[in-house]
């Protein structure tokens, strides 16, 4: 059966993500050695908690009768499960958590922002932007697994 979802629940999953993956980034700043690794890890962590106020707002100011129209085809238990295994994956590497992350919450914003598009244009635009910004994070990252000497976990 195909999951469905209302703009709010949907909203509220993004939500969970963006605050599961500032604690994550967190966590994992604090054990690293690379201090410029690190640096950025905290600042993407200050940059999802800011999202997710940025979301939370738009969720908001959505017009309730929108909000309640059906959403289908993200399949988002999908999603938290992939994120919940990498986060918690003991033979993955710490950089590798952090860029598989990205990936896949770049992908679900993408796909979010194009189910949400006529239910609120602002959210959609928002999440656009997320998954762009999660792109750029990702190869930033990609980049600090190239270059980094520094032996991470």
């Amino acid at each position: 059966m195909e999951e469905k979802y209302t703009f709010s629940s949907l909203i509220s999953c993004i939500l969970n993500i963006e605050n599961q993956a500032a604690q994550f980034y967190r966590e994992i700043a604090g054990r690293l050695e690379n201090r410029e690794l690190s640096i950025f890890l905290l600042s993407l962590s200050e940059s999802y908690m800011r999202n997710a106020e940025l979301i939370d707002k738009r969720r908001r100011e959505t017009v309730v009768e929108m909000a309640l129209e059906p959403i289908s085809g993200l399949n988002i238990s999908s999603y938290i499960a992939r994120i919940n295994s990498i986060i918690s994956s003991g033979e993955m590497r710490d950089i590798d958590k952090a860029i598989e992350l990205s990936r896949i919450i770049e992908e679900l914003y993408f796909k979010a922002s194009s189910k949400i598009a006529s239910i609120s244009p602002d959210t959609s635009e928002l999440l656009s932007r997320l998954s762009r910004r999660k792109s750029s994070e990702r190869r930033r990252l990609e980049e600090f697994k190239t270059y980094s000497s520094t032996t991470l976990q």
